[in-house]
């Protein structure tokens, strides 16, 4: 209590080193748990396609494919595959509630993707989305379209390619975390049929290789037999006038953000970055403690003349470390719930660069 300048400047101290490194290690587990949270993960798997020519695949697989392949991997080897979907995330994300203009980043998808994903419905039936004019909502964008209304059976346009279309809100699902690799973060699910419907896209063998496919296997140990056959089944569904020569493969979604070798290089220099700063903190509080000493000295001759022990001298210091610790991570837990919202942002700003997002994109151009 007779010290309240250098207990001032240690509790400080210790809090921001220890905000900080909290805030690194956090992010960390961030990146270490992307695409974890579906139901089953290691059962998730991408569907990656390459185009050959004379036997020599060029320019790599990319994890677009197109429309048929996904199907041809369930229905060939149905005894290790338990489902396959297929969707789209290249249409815009402009819709209206009225006059109101709204974004919700729209992944358009067949009637199996919340259950091949392992996504959690809350509300309505996904075999709703064979029917064209449909949409599911996340939970976030119910309550910034709705409110605190009930949105089943409302209507919102959208903007299909130049086309306004009315969709109509026949259910709701489970918000997707910040940390997965999708293209899009869905926000909205629009039926597939509307691709169709509202274009002139073709939606077999010539549809392009402009969607995502993703298959659930019933076992992860089936991945490498299924790769080894998985490009001669579907080379005998080709049409023999398709001119196509594809090399497909699969590959665990949950590895596909820590393939990245910049994902890896940065989760070690935060790693780095946090342990190095944590040090420093630790010894910057021994430093201040041992400075302190000189003018402790006095007290503490008093108490050694007073019959206290090595021990229990050394017992008080760690009892005053205690305290000291335990007001800093009292002000971190005061710091983190003060600015949570603004820390969640500033972790997300690297979301652009760490992402299966970046990957397409770096493909697309």
């Amino acid at each position: 209590m007779h010290r309240q300048g250098t207990n001032a400047i240690k509790i400080v101290s210790l809090a921001l080193g220890l905000l900080m490194s909290v805030f690194l290690f956090a992010r960390i587990a961030f990146e270490l748990n992307f695409d974890s949270f579906y139901h089953d993960p290691d059962n998730l798997y991408i569907v990656k396609t390459g185009w050959m020519k004379n036997g020599v695949l060029e320019g790599g697989e990319s994890f677009y494919t197109i429309i048929p392949i996904p199907g041809i991997i369930a229905e060939e080897f149905s005894d290790k595959v338990q489902g396959a979907t297929v969707s789209c995330s290249l249409f815009d994300d402009d819709y209206k509630l009225g006059n109101r203009p709204l974004e919700l980043k729209t992944v358009i998808a067949d009637t199996l993707y919340f259950s091949v994903l392992g996504l959690d419905v809350v509300k309505g039936n996904p075999q709703d989305l064979a029917n064209p004019d449909v949409v599911f909502l996340s939970e976030t964008a119910v309550r910034q379209v709705f409110g605190d209304e009930n949105p089943i059976g409302k209507t919102v346009s959208y903007d299909f390619w130049g086309h306004e279309a009315t969709l109509l809100v026949k259910g709701i699902f489970r918000d997707v975390p910040l940390n997965t690799s999708l293209y899009k973060r869905p926000e909205a699910v629009v039926s597939f049929s509307n691709i169709e419907k509202y274009t002139q896209w073709g939606m077999g063998w010539q549809s392009g290789g402009n969607y995502d496919g993703f298959v659930r296997l019933r076992s992860p140990q089936d991945a490498d037999w299924l790769n080894e056959r998985i490009s001669a089944a579907v080379a005998r569904h080709l049409p023999s006038d398709s001119g196509l020569e594809l090399s497909v493969h699969i590959v665990p979604i949950c590895s596909v953000h820590l393939g990245e070798a910049q994902v890896r290089k940065m989760v070690w220099i935060m790693f780095f970055l946090g342990a190095v700063l944590l040090f420093t903190t630790t010894l910057n509080y021994v430093l201040i403690s041992i400075s302190s000493l000189t003018q402790r000295a006095k007290a503490i001759g008093v108490h050694k003349c007073s019959g206290a022990s090595g021990g229990s001298i050394f017992c008080m210091f760690l009892v005053e470390t205690a305290i000291v610790i335990s007001a800093a991570l009292l002000v971190v837990g005061i710091l983190v719930y003060v600015f949570h919202e603004r820390m969640e942002e500033l972790a997300a700003v690297l979301l652009p660069y760490c992402s299966i997002g970046s990957i397409y994109m770096r493909l697309w151009r």
